[in-house]
């Protein structure tokens, strides 16, 4: 801010900026269109340039930082009035910011008489920044990029849907990257009377009347104060919107929907997002009935909420296509007919979403259901479901899955076997063994499902049975499923992962058979030379910061080389003829032996700690 104004404590002074986007404006769909070339537009001349613009409204606190804003656009402005109260009174979705302040910063270019009366009237002081005064381009700026990442988020980019992810840029702008957030810096200064309470909606209106009709040689104000101002065109660009749209309200027609299909299909061969979301706009504009157009959108978006809601148009678009008789007659085996396959799309994709979002009853139905449908389940939904009946806690519904599909080797049914039984039968011979039969089906599952290796961010498109990959899907699935077998046998267990070229060893251990260590037994597995000079070690302190993970032992050592390092050992079940707890060291290897590591800051403890 300009060195001219010194604040000592929030609401003390305010910023009010209006401010047309030189980048956005608003395409002939209604959605957010940006232009890397900046455009020459400001209030005062965006109404003739032929295109409805982006218009920023914000009220900005000098002191902290902290900010509300609102988009609207050039063909659709508010009253200032309008925007002052919501500035400022205490709203449930913008309680971060609230308050009258004393004084505020209006741009000449949106001054009027009225105006500067109606603050006045409200006890606020009018100031006017001083000629060559940067009035918030910086916070224009940012905001701008925020609102860029935000489309990058969501599909549906007109201004009224970006105004309702505000939450997540105020997060980004007034919280992330600051060592303290400009939100509590503005709650922590606020001074005794403060904030100020807003008068009610109609009483502060009435502060600022109409203002004068203009006459000739006047110069209109840029923005009008109460809204009342006649003779200014205000009309919204058409949106065209068909997401808002009910689906029943338009006719069916078969052949247009092989039409809107078809540009779905040429859809997903774009690599160009804006591409694919401009033919599923169009596919839906020919038929809303295309529930793929939906399933694309939704696919496309990261907002949750947003994908919910595609989702949702896309099982209704489907199941109006199809139509109640289709249903009757096909339950069974729907997705070997084409034209069931973009619901039963839009159903997996519900399920999902549903799951996600906590609401996991309904999740768990539609996947039922779509096993109904398709009794085949050529898109694995058997595999979720199984997962997120154990996740339920739904014993007995899973149970009855896993016994209809009985002979299937998927590590998704012998694993969740495997977890169920050991939740409810604790550890024992019938859960090892169960457990082993899952090794066996696939030896990779346990490195991932602990997270001794890490579950990737995308997972694989496609697996085989027994491989790398269909571990990584279920690990990534049933990441959540330790907490669901806390206080049982599965949740004191520890896979014990052993790699090796070629000959990858996965073995099993219970907790409660792990043998305390014994200067008797470390004797057996060294000869005397080094269990002297690893007990001169110990005794010097160059055996430092032990720690047990599980089955595996570390601890970094100093000795003879040049940098600390790291030593690790595993215990693995060995001959039971030989001891009777069933595990042992492994090797007959000296105590110093180790991996070197990077930095002796990098402790096994720490090994593997964002996994």
């Amino acid at each position: 801010m300009h060195a001219g104004y010194h604040t000592e404590y929030s609401n003390q002074l305010h910023q009010l900026l209006v401010s047309v986007s030189r980048h956005f404006y608003i395409g002939k769909n209604g959605m957010l269109k940006y232009q890397l070339k900046p455009m020459e537009v400001n209030i005062n001349n965006c109404h003739r340039t032929g295109r409805e613009h982006l218009v920023y409204y914000i009220m900005r606190d000098h002191f902290s930082g902290n900010f509300i804003f609102r988009l609207y656009t050039s063909r659709l402005l508010t009253p200032l009035a309008e925007f002052l109260y919501l500035a400022w009174s205490r709203e449930e979705e913008d309680e971060h910011f609230w308050g009258m302040p004393e004084s505020i910063l209006i741009p000449k270019l949106i001054s009027s008489p009225e105006l500067l009366n109606g603050l006045t009237r409200l006890g606020i002081k009018p100031l006017h920044p001083p000629s060559g005064f940067a009035s918030g381009v910086r916070i224009v700026r940012d905001l701008e990029q925020h609102i860029h990442y935000t489309l990058g988020e969501i599909v549906d980019q007109r201004v009224e849907n970006v105004n309702i992810h505000r939450e997540q840029i105020y997060r980004y702008m007034l919280d992330f990257g600051y060592p303290e957030s400009k939100i509590k810096v503005w709650q922590g200064n606020l001074p005794t009377g403060h904030p100020r309470d807003v008068p009610e909606y109609q009483v502060f209106l009435r502060h600022f009347p109409p203002p004068a009709p203009v006459t000739k040689g006047q110069t209109a104000p840029a923005c009008d104060v109460s809204g009342e101002k006649p003779g200014r065109a205000n009309k919204p660009a058409k949106s065209g919107n068909v997401l808002e749209d009910p689906i029943g309200k338009h006719k069916f027609s078969p052949g247009r929907l092989e039409r809107a299909q078809d540009l779905v299909y040429e859809a997903w061969d774009y690599t160009d997002r804006q591409k694919r979301l401009s033919l599923a706009f169009e596919a839906l504009k020919i038929s809303p009935y295309c529930a793929d157009a939906y399933n694309l959108l939704a696919a496309e978006s990261r907002s949750k909420e947003e994908k919910l809601k595609l989702y949702r148009k896309g099982v209704e678009a489907g199941r109006l296509a199809l139509g109640d008789l289709f249903f009757k007659r096909n339950s069974g085996d729907f997705w070997g007919l084409i034209e069931t396959r973009p619901y039963m799309r839009a159903m997996h994709g519900l399920a999902r979403c549903l799951w996600k979002v906590g609401r996991r009853d309904e999740a768990i139905d539609i996947c039922k259901e779509m096993l109904e449908l398709d009794g085949r389940d050529h898109q694995g939904v058997r595999y979720l479901l199984v997962t997120w009946l154990l996740e339920a806690g739904r014993d007995k519904e899973c149970r009855q899955l896993l016994a209809e599909n009985h002979g299937d080797n998927s590590c998704f049914m012998v694993y969740s076997e495997a977890l169920l039984a050991f939740r409810t039968g604790g550890n024992g011979g019938k859960s090892n063994q169960v457990l082993q039969e899952a090794i066996r089906a696939n030896k990779h599952v346990p490195l991932y499902l602990l997270g001794q290796n890490p579950v990737p961010f995308r997972l694989p498109d496609y697996y085989s049975l027994g491989d790398e990959s269909e571990a990584v899907i279920y690990a990534g699935e049933a990441k959540d499923l330790a907490q669901y077998t806390a206080g049982t046998g599965m949740a004191g267990a520890e896979f014990c992962g052993r790699r090796g070229t070629g000959n990858q060893e996965v073995r099993f251990m219970d907790e409660s058979n792990v043998p305390r260590l014994t200067e008797a037994s470390i004797r057996q597995l060294a000869d005397d030379q080094s269990f002297k000079r690893g007990m001169n070690y110990y005794a010097s302190g160059a055996i430092s910061e032990p720690v047990r993970r599980g089955t595996e032992l570390g601890r970094i050592c100093c000795d003879s080389r040049d940098e600390p390092y790291r030593v690790k050992e595993d215990l693995i079940d060995l001959d039971r003829e030989h001891d009777s707890a069933g595990y042992l060291l492994p090797g007959k290897r000296s105590l110093g032996k180790g991996e070197a590591g990077r930095h002796p800051g990098d402790v096994a403890g720490n090994e593997g700690s964002g996994r």
